[in-house]
């Protein structure tokens, strides 16, 4: 397991991940101001007990490329690193993914087709950082669709322009 400083992200530290039987031990790292890598993604906990959303990672090389302001501004320059150190903020101070605005400038939304299950928040247009639900089973409502209001954990997939 290697770690990375938390950098813009907040104070955060790792809770006991949501997948056990995943890693060789439930509680990974409870220092402040750490991202872990878990095997299967980078998991972002938080410091109030995990009232905030948790914030995965899907890859190492994503979760380092947001790790930092410096390595933010380098592999994506300087408007779209602001912008994405402004969301990744947004999403941790949110308690549910319900709580993340709708309206702009987050407009968060869930996509459709090809990215059925996925939601995007704008980023620089054309940009967009794409995340899911981290649950399993996911939680419903009674139509079919994904209850908001009970995710509290999330993924972050890429940072795309999926026109």
């Amino acid at each position: 397991m290697s770690k990375v400083a938390a950098g813009p992200v907040g104070a955060y530290h790792l809770l006991a991940c949501w997948k056990p039987g995943k890693h060789r031990s439930s509680v990974l790292d409870s220092t402040p101001d750490k991202v872990v890598w878990c095997s299967h993604h980078y998991l972002l906990g938080n410091e109030n007990g995990g009232k905030t959303l948790d914030i995965a990672f899907k890859t190492r090389k994503l979760a380092a490329a947001c790790n930092t302001e410096r390595t933010l501004k380098t592999t994506y320059g300087d408007p779209m690193a602001k912008t994405i150190m402004r969301r990744l903020a947004v999403l941790r101070s949110a308690r549910t993914l319900s709580r993340v605005p709708r309206s702009k400038p987050e407009r968060r939304r869930q996509l459709t087709g090809d990215r059925s299950g996925q939601y995007a928040v704008d980023l620089v247009q054309p940009y967009r950082l794409i995340f899911v639900p981290d649950h399993n089973p996911l939680p419903r409502l009674d139509d079919g669709g994904i209850d908001t209001d009970r995710v509290t954990a999330i993924t972050i997939m890429e940072i795309a322009d999926y026109h």
